[in-house]
Order: structure tokens, then sequence, then C-alpha cells
């Protein structure tokens, strides 16, 4: 006889932070001492006071105390104290100590050496190097910062920022998914109530993203049994699934030679509910002697399984995990080792993207977890 102890596996939710974008950089003017009526076809050597009406067809060579009424064509060598109406065509070498109303038609080639006072009423093509010192953008850039911001966006970003923001964005990002690591033992469904012995379980993990079913007994679910109180062959039940074994200590009610201390499959600590393929017409839970398949269907592929645990293998048992790879759909099979009646023993599966697992028993016996 034979049981299956345990699977133990992580399945996935999402939610990763993201960093908000950067400001482009606003446009400049210069001035002259007062200014002409219409503007000179080239500037003159100091500013005006003042700026003129209409700008000059170049710049000054240094700033005026306030920008002209529209930019120039192309851009001052220094900022103005305070921004344009509007952007230049082309940004200034160094940024304004304030934004400009509208953003530039297009993002700078690289970004400013520093970042402007505040940000900019939409996003850059691309991140700056460094974040604004701005709370929070209107909405995300399209590639991450390369260092957080002080405050989240109002929305997240594509793909996720290399390290993690000061505080959470209002929404997650659909970027890579994070593992939930899942063990169920069968003596509790999802959300932590208790199942009893001997009943037909199928969708107790339906949160996990896992459903059971099972071929070759009495109905077409697993059932749950107590190796606390396995009964006997004489009254009911099967003794070599007991737990723990009764030569342990302390003792307990399992019998078998394969899980006595020292053996291999030593079973010495308390198991609770294992599974079984239930024995067609015995009156009470019943491993089948003839053996069936017990089915773990995931709604989903679970990310990684690490490991099942197994309680009386002392027939040819195989573990059939069907998993996707870059090459397509592929199948792994475990052959498990026969360890006696009333043996416990681990498979190490460690096996990404598992759409199914198959527990095939030639005769009877036990899945203690996964």
């Amino acid at each position: 006889s034979g049981a299956v102890a345990s699977i133990d596996f992580c399945y996935d939710p999402n939610d990763i932070p993201t960093a908000p974008p950067a400001a482009p950089t606003p446009a400049a003017v210069t001035p002259t001492p007062s200014p002409t009526t219409l503007p000179t076809g080239t500037p003159t050597r100091g500013p005006t006071f003042s700026p003129t009406g209409t700008p000059t067809v170049l710049p000054t060579a240094t700033p005026t105390s306030l920008p002209t009424a529209t930019p120039t064509s192309n851009p001052t060598e220094a900022p103005t104290a305070s921004p344009t109406g509007s952007p230049t065509v082309s940004p200034t070498a160094g940024p304004t100590s304030s934004p400009t109303i509208f953003p530039t038609g297009s993002p700078t080639v690289s970004p400013t050496a520093g970042p402007t006072a505040g940000p900019t009423s939409s996003p850059t093509a691309s991140p700056t190097a460094a974040p604004t010192p701005a709370a929070v953008t209107g909405s995300p850039t399209k590639n991450p910062t390369t260092s957080p911001t002080k405050g989240p966006t109002t929305s997240p970003t594509g793909l996720p920022t290399s390290s993690p923001t000061g505080s959470p964005t209002a929404s997650p990002t659909p970027g890579a998914p994070s593992c939930v690591n899942a063990t169920v033992t069968f003596d509790v469904d999802a959300n932590g109530n208790p199942l009893a012995p001997g009943k037909y379980v199928q969708n107790e993990w339906a949160s996990f993203g896992l459903s059971l079913s099972a071929t070759g007994g009495e109905g077409s679910t697993p059932r749950l049994f107590d190796t606390a109180n396995p009964g006997s062959e004489k009254t009911c039940g099967d003794a070599d699934l007991g737990a723990p074994n009764k030569r342990c200590t302390p003792s307990g009610p399992g019998v078998g030679e394969g899980g006595e201390p020292g053996t291999e499959g030593e079973n010495c600590s308390p198991i609770g509910n294992v599974l079984i393929i239930q024995e067609p017409d015995a009156p009470c839970p019943d491993d089948n002697k003839d053996g069936g398949v017990i089915v773990f269907d995931f709604f989903s592929p679970a990310q990684l399984v690490y490991e099942m645990t197994f309680l009386d293998i002392d027939y040819e048992t195989k573990v059939e995990v069907i998993h996707e790879t870059d090459s397509g759909i592929e199948s792994t099979v475990f052959d498990l080792p026969l360890l006696g009646d009333n043996s416990k023993q681990a498979l190490e599966i460690n096996l990404e993207n598992v759409r199914q697992i198959l527990v095939k028993f030639a005769r009877s016996g036990a899945v203690a977890s996964i």
C-alpha cells in the first residue's frame, strides 16, 4: 500500500511598484538695455532693461531680466530667470528655475545636468538619469528611471523599476509576477478550514489554482485518510498508513518495517490526513489494493513545484509531471523508490510552469502533501 503526503509549490499574484517620469527642459531667451520698436537683424552687444515686443532673429549674448513674449528660433546661451510662455524649438544648455507651461514637442537627446523644480504636465518619451524632486506626475514614462522618485505616479509604468519607490503606486504594474508559496497537507482547505477524515476532495484548494481527481477506485475524486487512526485490515482500514510508526518515540499507530527509526523511510512524525484512492465497496476509508491514478490539475501553470511527499510506497509508483518549456509541452517521469511498508519519503520535483501531475499507483499508497 502507499499514499501521497504533501506537495509544495508556488503560484502567481501581481504587485510591483513603479517610478515616475522626469521633466523635459524648458526654454529661455535674452535681453537689451531698452527695447526697439522692431527687432534688429543682429543682436546688440549688451541687453536692454526689458525685452522687445517681438524676438530678434538671433539671441542676445546675455539674457534679459524678463522673457520675450514669444520664443526665439534658437535658445540663449544661459536661461532666463523665469520661463517663456511656450517652449523653444531646441533646449537650452541648462534648466530654468521652473518649467514651461507646455512641454516641448519632443524630448531632448540627453537630460539636463539637473532636474527642474517641478514636473511638466506630460512625461518625456524616455526617462532622465535621475528623477525630479516633484511628488507625483500625471502619468508614467514608457520606461523606468534608474532610481525611484520620492512618490508614486498616478498610474503604473509598463515595466518595473530596478529599485522600488518610497511609497506604492495606486495600482500594480502588469510586469513580472511574484510567486506565492503554498503547501497542501490535506488537513485544511485553502482558507484554513479543517477537513474531516473520510471526505472526498476536489476543489478545496481552488484559490491556489489546484483541482484534484482520481481513477481506478471508488468515485472520481481522492479520499482523505486519517493516519492518526488508521484502523487495521481485521477491523477496517490499513495500519500501513499509520503515523508515526509504532517503534518510534513517541510511538504511533503505524505498522511496517519501512517506517521504523533509522531506516531510509523513517516515519516518526505525525502526518494527519493523506490522499488515497478509495477501495471499492470498503465500509471505511482504505487505499485501493489495485492502485489507480491521483491527478493534480493546475488552472494556470504553477510557476514552480518544489516537492511532494508519499506514504507506504512498497509497490511500483510513478509520478508524471506535465510542464511547459521553451520547446513546448513536456512530460517528466519520476520512479519512487520502494522503501517498504509504512515508509515515508519526499520527492524533489523542482520543475517550472507545471500544468498537471499524475501519481500512478500499481497497488495501494498515499500522497501526504504537495
